[in-house]
């Protein structure tokens, strides 16, 4: 009798836990619906979607590089947020960051809660747009094509690959791998990305 009351409660104790489970993922996968407006998640999305396309000279070197960023996601962001480059191998939590930031919610769960709603609505490689054509390059030079014209006197479409490698550089860190003032530590990540695209392009 004991034993079948045991049984009973462990079945009990068991589909707690996996309802609990369920919820709390549920939460995460759909809360960003339930605790952001209508308005600022469209005000979010239309941000996104009004950005300038990149050029396909930049994009190609761009997939070569990172060739999984456009597919990763949300839960991969959950399971291995610090495998991230957030500025170049996840653009949609890049761009979750900065309105999370603006509007002073910061948190990691509601980010992933944003993310996923981002996702339902746009692409990564429309996040890669929207984040690269805000981005601050010091100086004033705000956006990717405005940092062509700084650094290369010319627009971003026509760019060789070697000059996109040295803008993808800058992006890491505009203030630490500046060429002008850093030209050692700027080479040696340059060289970095160089080694990472012959490696990635002969795995193909």
């Amino acid at each position: 009798m004991v034993g079948i009351i045991m049984k009973k409660v462990f079945k009990i104790f068991v589909l707690s836990i996996l309802l609990i489970v369920a919820a709390f993922f549920t939460y995460i996968r759909f809360g960003g619906y339930w605790i952001e407006s209508k308005s600022d998640r469209d005000k979010m999305i239309d941000f996104v979607k009004t950005a300038h396309p990149l050029p396909d000279n930049f994009i190609n070197v761009y997939r070569d590089l990172y060739p999984e960023a456009i597919n990763n996601n949300g839960w991969k962001y959950i399971f291995k947020s610090a495998g991230f480059d957030k500025a170049l191998e996840s653009p949609s939590i890049r761009t979750v960051e900065y309105f999370a930031i603006s509007r002073f919610h910061g948190s990691f769960f509601f980010i992933a809660q944003l993310n996923f709603v981002l996702e339902d609505n746009v692409t990564q490689l429309q996040c890669l747009n929207r984040n690269l054509s805000v981005m601050d390059f010091t100086k004033g030079v705000i956006g990717i094509e405005n940092a062509s014209k700084q650094y290369f006197s010319k627009p971003l479409e026509e760019l060789n690959e070697d000059e996109i490698l040295e803008i993808i550089t800058r992006i890491y860190n505009p203030s630490l791998y500046n060429k002008e003032r850093r030209p050692e530590i700027f080479q040696n990540k340059l060289n970095a990305l160089k080694n990472r695209l012959v490696k990635n392009r002969s795995n193909r």
